[in-house]
């Protein structure tokens, strides 16, 4: 394990190294031939910078998904603070977000703030900012809780309800930066190794409703 962790950084950064390469002589490229570039060109070299990000982005994400054998110690968590704050750092100021009254309980915090910044993250991409809305809740069981975070974005269709959490599977088109389609197979991954489970609500056009299970 130690030296495949090894392996994984060492490669990762020596993949990064010839993208950041690339996207410095796209920018020389533009800096010197200036005017002379056709629009068409143009249009091409703006569009390698994009998918160069999103291999960073891609490499960045499996960097996470190989950290997440890692333990991590147990503190007391204010859940209704962290998601505040996850709200604050990815949700645009025009959507509408309730949060329901959430528990305060020792858990691995790292583990569950990736979790739900992922799942609030994914219901900002895929709902319409001028009327979006979020609603985050939770319903507490003997031995744990089951959280929810619903949006009233495009919706998921019936056949697609696993396999968004494999890895690289995403509904967005492969060159849109944001999306990477790694963020659901890490929630995946830290779920199941708490022996817990998530699945999602959700068809086409009518919204998405993760929700998920994690120990008391």
């Amino acid at each position: 394990n130690n030296e495949l962790e090894s392996f994984t950084y060492t490669v990762s950064h020596d993949l990064k190294a010839p993208i950041r390469g690339i996207h410095n002589v796209v920018k020389w490229i533009e800096e010197d031939l200036g005017d002379e570039i056709s629009p068409q060109m143009k249009r091409y070299l703006s569009i390698i910078p994009q998918r160069t990000k999103r291999m960073e982005n891609l490499i960045n994400g499996l960097l996470d998904y190989a950290r997440l054998r890692e333990k991590i110690k147990p503190e007391m968590t204010d859940v209704n603070e962290m998601v505040r704050e996850i709200v604050d750092a990815v949700v645009p100021r025009n959507f509408k977000v309730e949060i329901n009254p959430l528990p305060v309980f020792a858990t691995e915090r790292l583990r569950l703030e990736q979790v739900m910044t992922n799942l609030i993250s994914n219901a900002v991409k895929y709902t319409a900012s001028e009327n979006g809305e979020i609603t985050i809740s939770c319903k507490t069981f003997p031995t744990y809780y089951e959280f929810a975070v619903k949006d009233n974005g495009i919706g998921i269709e019936a056949d697609y309800h696993e396999k968004i959490f494999e890895l690289f599977q995403t509904l967005r088109e492969k060159d849109e930066k944001e999306s990477t389609g790694i963020g659901l197979a890490i929630i995946k991954k830290i779920i199941d190794d708490l022996h817990c489970s998530i699945r999602v609500n959700s068809s086409l056009g009518a919204g998405a409703e993760f929700v998920f299970t994690w120990p008391r």
